[in-house]
């Protein structure tokens, strides 16, 4: 379903349908020819329409969800007059949320952004590689501006190598690294799943950066910013003072994290359609509350 990107780390493949199964649910994904797990869309955008981007990983992206019962696809049947697209993309940080809004978003005619931020996103955010794969990493200068290195070319052309040659082996490979986590004495990965423990300060003022980056592209845009985030407490209060400090929406979850019941399984935090409907509603009135 990945192909990798020079500027991105790695996107998803246009027009690529797969079936994702696991103990939990039985999926199929189908990516339309921009590269999103979306509906097909025209760029040309009707005048009587909205139209908001949504940016996020694979809670956003629908991990396990039908298209049909995602946030994105919630909130569009519920408001006739707005298109919602679903750029989320399984794995990126908010730095890949926002090169990928930065590249794309100009030309799409549209009039809003709406980027997820959460624990593991901005966990990701400090890394340069993940998943076995390399990102973009933004890092912050003496003078706390950003500076972006991006993926190294020669580990980028590698990596698509070995995933065209390898992609029929990927399930042996999983089981081999959850056998080799075991053997450490590592408990396996639960992706998607939040941590509780608040975000550390440097991870809080990247964050802050990249959210004033964002911020800026939006405003020359004139497309409105709306944060929808899922943090810990702390992190969460610390977050919401500097976005009111600065003009910028933040939505919280319902939840700190995801409570048992709205997740599929032990080994899967993903949130499950009935997740996605609880957090559907509660993005549906702050935007509609702002009007």
């Amino acid at each position: 379903m990945f192909t990798i990107d020079p500027a991105l780390g790695w996107k998803l493949s246009p027009g690529k349908v797969v079936r994702h199964r696991t103990r939990y649910f039985d999926m199929r994904y189908s990516i339309n020819s921009m590269g999103f797990r979306d509906s097909l869309r025209k760029t040309a955008n009707p005048l009587d329409k909205e139209r908001v981007l949504l940016l996020g990983d694979s809670q956003i992206f629908g991990w396990g969800v039908p298209a049909g019962d995602r946030i994105s696809n919630l909130i569009e049947a519920q408001h006739p007059s707005l298109e919602m697209w679903n750029m989320a993309v399984p794995g990126y940080g908010l730095d890949q949320e926002i090169i990928s809004y930065d590249r794309n978003g100009g030309s799409l005619g549209a009039t809003g952004l709406i980027l997820f931020v959460s624990t593991n996103i901005i966990s990701r955010t400090r890394s340069d590689f993940i998943f076995n794969k390399p990102k973009p990493k933004f890092t912050l200068d003496s003078a706390g501006g950003l500076v972006l290195a991006s993926p190294k070319a020669n580990v980028s052309a590698f990596t698509d190598v070995v995933y065209r040659l390898l992609s029929p082996f990927y399930l042996p490979y999983f089981v081999d690294t959850q056998l080799k986590r075991i053997r450490d004495g590592r408990r396996p990965q639960r992706e998607g799943r939040e941590a509780t423990t608040p975000v550390g300060p440097e991870g809080i003022r990247l964050t802050e950066a990249l959210l004033l980056r964002a911020k800026s592209l939006a405003d020359g845009r004139n497309h409105s910013l709306l944060v929808l985030a899922e943090l810990p407490p702390p992190s969460m209060k610390t977050l919401k003072e500097f976005a009111d400090r600065n003009g910028i929406a933040i939505v919280p979850t319902p939840w700190t994290s995801a409570p048992p019941p709205l997740v599929f399984g032990t080994y899967d935090g993903h949130w499950n359609a009935r997740g996605d409907a609880v957090v559907a509603g509660q993005l549906a009135l702050a935007m509609y509350s702002r009007k």
